[in-house]
């Protein structure tokens, strides 16, 4: 399976060479299985990247690449995809629900027409970070509406339910929160590698 995401999927905030990404944990989940079970997990994650525009020296946009990075790649069965914060964040809200919707719809097609099952994954709080506008909060919640409800993917991981804070939903939980309101740390990796239905994720 293939995680196609940015910085979040790429691992930022987890510790350095020691394989704590949350793909990296949820492979840990994976080995864990009878070995007739296991199934191989591929991390396409960049940071900095966004769904609509390429990033500089982020590489380009999640639209261009998710041919090679995932059509492409030999035995997919599944791909989890977790993007769309950066647009939300670096254009203030100015991007709108829609835009980002018609990205996954164009994902999601592209992928069965490769017989490849879509696992959206909602998009997590960020309150508090440098790129933080109420508007660009009320994007990420019509959006994490429609992926939750919509009924298009194939499974849902609703990560931000799995690292919000109940108390204040729009921000990570504390503990959390390596400090940037934005990524999460090496426990909400695994709160996420968590909430993934392996039988959902794994199903071919």
């Amino acid at each position: 399976m293939v995680f196609f995401g940015d910085s979040i999927t790429d691992g930022h905030s987890s510790t350095v060479d020691a394989n704590l990404r949350y793909p990296d944990q949820v492979a840990d989940r994976l080995l864990e299985r009878p070995e007739a079970q296991q199934c191989g997990v591929l991390n396409s994650g960049i940071s900095g990247n966004d769904l609509l525009t390429d990033a500089g020296t982020q590489g380009v946009s999640a639209m261009a690449r998710f041919e090679n990075d995932v059509l492409d790649q030999p035995g997919v069965h599944t791909v989890v995809l977790l993007e769309g914060i950066n647009d939300i964040g670096n254009s203030e809200g100015a991007v709108e629900p829609e835009q980002l919707i018609n990205v996954y719809r164009q994902f999601i097609e592209r992928a069965h027409d490769h017989d490849i099952r879509v696992v959206g994954a909602t998009i997590t709080p960020y309150e508090g970070a440098d790129y933080y506008t109420e508007a660009g909060e009320e994007d990420r919640q019509a959006v994490n509406e429609w992926i939750r409800n919509s009924g298009e993917f194939d499974a849902l991981a609703d990560y931000e339910a799995a690292v919000r804070d109940p108390d204040n939903p729009s921000r990570l939980l504390p503990a959390f929160n390596p400090g940037d309101n934005l990524h999460p740390n090496v426990e909400g990796y695994a709160g996420m590698a968590d909430d993934l239905d392996l039988e959902e994720i794994c199903a071919s």
